[in-house]
């Protein structure tokens, strides 16, 4: 919800001077929602471990995904995993059977901020797939009408 409603917190705010602001800002928007729940709850009880991590976390070069992301594929080329299939996609694919994210290879324009000018290459793949899907699909109807008659 803080990521669709455009107020969450992103990795690169922990470097911000007043991200301990931002945070508690946050923190008090979430207490106030969760009023209208009556929900039992301790921040505190967590908060600790929550900026551990976040500390932890400040020991790693962050870097701007896009422009390293684009600075690399000038000059190699990229292979993105999808975890599940096309049948999974929450747009595309079989509702209601389906995840909350995008399994096909546009998931990597949105997810991986990968420019679509470059997904030249996932077009070919994607065709294959879907001739491979069509195919798998086309004998499972074959099974099915042998096993009704």
């Amino acid at each position: 919800m803080d990521k669709t409603g455009r107020n969450g917190l992103r990795v690169g705010d922990i470097l911000a001077k007043d991200f301990k602001d931002r945070f508690n800002a946050l923190k008090e928007k979430h207490k106030i929602f969760l009023k209208q729940f009556d929900f039992q709850y301790n921040t505190e009880e967590h908060e600790k471990e929550w900026m551990d991590a976040v500390n932890y976390l400040k020991k790693f070069q962050i870097v701007d995904s896009e422009y390293e992301l684009n600075k690399y594929l000038k000059t190699k080329n990229a292979l993105a995993e999808g975890a599940q299939g096309t049948l999974l996609d929450v747009d595309f694919g079989a509702y209601p059977f389906v995840t909350s994210s995008s399994t096909i290879c546009a998931g990597a324009c949105t997810a991986l901020d990968f420019p679509l000018l470059r997904l030249e290459r996932f077009t070919e793949f994607s065709k294959r797939t879907a001739q491979e899907l069509a195919r798998v699909l086309s004998l499972q109807n074959c099974l099915t009408k042998q096993e009704k008659s």
